[in-house]
């Protein structure tokens, strides 16, 4: 018997395609969003950054929706999701995945964010515009492999009739 495939080609698609259009989208509101973040250099602190964060997290939930629907709609569900490879449907197992894959990812955010802080400090504004394009190129590009590395990985052993609980120790 073989053992049960974890992820296949037109789910990582699926994660490919939602995870553009998370960043499109992310990258549009963020333009939007500037003067949140010059106000936080202007005194605001970490504020600005939160907001960043909390707008990360809402198109992350969104991805999350998206994800699905494509993942059923091109037929790249795995059989250790459902029987059906077009089904639209997810498990508590996989969300509890997703947001963790979040968070793996956020301390590279972190990282981003000091990097981006030296380079707009650093260097002449001409030269800024190829740093942070390439940068944040280069950043997406390796937390959305992170992200779905931990999200698969993570997605099977999220369930809680996997824990073990010793007869007896519980009363």
């Amino acid at each position: 018997m073989q053992p049960m495939k974890r992820t296949n080609g037109r789910e990582g698609l699926a994660f490919v395609l939602a995870t553009g259009i998370r960043i499109a989208i992310g990258y549009g509101l963020g333009s939007a969003m500037l003067p949140l973040y010059q106000m936080g250099r202007g005194g605001l602190g970490p504020f600005g950054n939160l907001a960043g964060w909390s707008l990360g997290f809402f198109l992350t939930i969104a991805a999350l929706g998206l994800f699905i629907l494509l993942r059923g709609l091109i037929g790249g569900v795995p059989p250790m999701v459902a029987d059906r490879r077009h089904a639209i449907r997810t498990s508590e197992n996989e969300v509890g995945a997703w947001m963790f894959g979040w968070v793996a990812q956020l301390p590279l955010s972190l990282l981003n964010t000091l990097w981006s802080l030296w380079v707009y400090t650093s260097f002449p504004e001409a030269d800024r515009v190829v740093l942070f394009t390439s940068m944040s190129l280069g950043y997406s590009a390796v937390s959305a492999t992170i992200f779905f590395l931990v999200f698969i990985v993570l997605r099977r052993n999220f369930s809680i009739e996997q824990i073990e609980i010793p007869y007896g120790a519980v009363r």
